[in-house]
């Protein structure tokens, strides 16, 4: 697994999950998911970098976080 946090995992753990990974490619640009929607799915990225991106009152975006194959996406705090 290219996924440092799911290689992380005590063997046990990673066994468990892997059943349930699906490997997905994404296009440059797209977007995983919108600011306030419900997130059904957890993104653990192999290659490149994923943005988070936050709009400004102005309009402008500015990224307020990159993950790459460190890290996951779609996982929220709070209600």
């Amino acid at each position: 697994m290219d996924n440092l946090w799911i290689a992380s995992l005590p063997p046990a753990d990673r066994k468990r999950i892997e059943p349930h990974l699906t490997p997905r490619a994404f296009d440059r640009g797209q977007m995983l998911y919108d600011a306030g929607e419900d997130v059904g799915e957890v993104w653990f990225p192999l290659k490149g970098v994923v943005s988070l991106m936050t709009v400004l009152p102005d309009d402008r975006m500015v990224e307020t976080a990159a993950i790459g194959r460190e890290g996951l996406i779609g996982v929220t705090c709070g209600p």
